[in-house]
């Protein structure tokens, strides 16, 4: 029902006629009615009761003022707009400080900035204020700020914002560019999970397995004199009270594992109204993903369409991550032609984040191997049959005549609360996985 009413919402709000928009647009703006009325009082007034021209008269001073005043104000001032941050999360609140600087002699009043902080491009149509600024004073540079709390990934301002000004008698708006002097650049809101399940029922098959080069993790391979620079917990005290010296204990390193995360952005997995939030909800779900296996040392490659982001260690290879997936805009046909080789090497992991709408195109794709994992989100409804039906029993491909079900990784319900459900349910897998090491 809920996904009904917000396709019947779409279609009564959809635009049916662009083509015609130039011709009646004008209308939105009180000016056009005024001018309407003008010409109707000078009809009458010409024609029928010259009485009616002082209402001529009258409406034609308020359309020159109504239009020159802002016209004039506006082009006596300069506006620059910047952020207190670079990066932000969804639904962070980010400062935003714009700086008007008026060289005329006389105060401006009613100025809104528009434009540029907008989920949509319909609400950008509609002009809908970002801030609104009561009073610039005479010869002045005045600095006003706001919390801007952004609800969607992407860039910031999605377009060039403009400071608008409609007073006296705001029949018509009058716009000015504003100079960006920094953008936003906004990330998926993610969950926060705390550990990363085991693949294959390794223990160490995410971390790393332990190999024969120095490092400082794992079990001690052997003693050698303090060399400047190492660490005092590395220090061995009854060899170093033994030999009269200081000795530390040199340790194992651990070979990185390689996991593959593919979002699943093709508009088959994303059909109808929901499309954009079900796109969204998925993105969310890899970021999660993706940042928690970064956190525990893996080598974490992620494939966007055709374009595959390789995440080094570090904080720069996370942000690099999230900077991708907090521009990136689905292709028509997003995937590439050849999966990964994943499932091939025991050191690997394949996981696909896709709907329940997108999940039949991908079980014939995907290697048979157990480390290539499906994580389904379910927007579906019980009309929606047999997508909104249960994955294992539909999910199913065919070798030679043999039909095989493939279960899930895990299932999300796409209409709830879907980063809490990724938490708990990952935390059970985590907890089932390592329990049977």
């Amino acid at each position: 029902m809920r996904q009904s009413l917000r396709c019947l919402q779409g279609v009564l709000n959809h635009d049916f006629c662009p083509w015609a928009n130039h011709y009646v647009y004008w209308l939105k703006q009180p000016i056009g009615w005024f001018m309407l009325a003008d010409a109707a009082a000078l009809s009458i007034g010409v024609s029928v009761a010259p009485q009616v021209l002082v209402i001529f008269a009258v409406i034609s001073v308020v359309i020159v003022l109504g239009v020159a005043w802002p016209w004039i104000g506006l082009r006596g001032i300069s506006c620059g707009l910047s952020f207190d941050r670079k990066r932000a999360s969804e639904g962070s609140p980010v400062l935003v400080r714009i700086t008007v600087v008026n060289r005329w002699p006389w105060p401006l009043w009613g100025l809104t900035v528009e434009r540029g902080f907008f989920l949509s491009r319909a609400d950008s149509a509609e002009q809908i204020p970002a801030a609104c600024l009561a009073r610039i004073p005479a010869w002045s540079r005045t600095t006003f700020t706001w919390d801007f709390e952004p609800q969607r990934r992407g860039r910031y301002p999605t377009e060039t914002p403009r400071i608008a000004s409609g007073f006296p008698f705001g029949i018509w708006q009058g716009h000015r560019p504003i100079t960006v002097e920094n953008e936003l650049l906004v990330w998926p809101r993610m969950a926060s999970l705390r550990s990363v399940p085991p693949i294959h029922g390794r223990a160490q098959a995410v971390g790393g397995t332990p190999n024969r080069h120095v490092g400082h993790e794992g079990d001690m391979s052997g003693l050698r004199s303090f060399r400047s620079g190492d660490s005092l917990r590395h220090v061995h005290w009854s060899q170093t009270a033994k030999h009269d010296r200081l000795v530390v204990c040199e340790r194992q390193t651990t070979g990185r594992r390689r996991v593959q995360l593919i979002l699943d952005g093709h508009k088959e997995a994303h059909p109808g109204c929901d499309g954009a939030n079900s796109l969204e909800e998925m993105i969310r779900v890899g970021a999660s993903i993706g940042r928690q296996f970064h956190a525990h040392n893996a080598n974490v490659d992620i494939r966007l369409g055709r374009q595959t982001v390789v995440v080094t260690p570090g904080s720069q290879g996370l942000n690099r991550l999230l900077d991708a997936l907090a521009i990136w805009l689905p292709l028509e046909d997003p995937e590439a032609k050849s999966l990964p080789g994943a499932g091939a090497d025991d050191r690997s992991l394949l996981v696909v984040v896709t709907t329940d709408r997108g999940a039949r195109r991908w079980i014939s794709q995907l290697p048979r191997s157990r480390g290539a994992q499906l994580v389904i989100l379910r927007f579906g409804t019980p009309d929606d049959a047999p997508e909104s039906r249960h994955i294992d029993e539909h999910c199913r491909h065919s070798t030679q005549g043999q039909v095989e079900a493939r279960p899930s990784w895990l299932e999300l319900d796409g209409r709830d609360d879907v980063l809490a459900r990724l938490v708990r349910s990952w935390e059970r897998i985590c907890h089932d996985g390592w329990s049977h090491c």
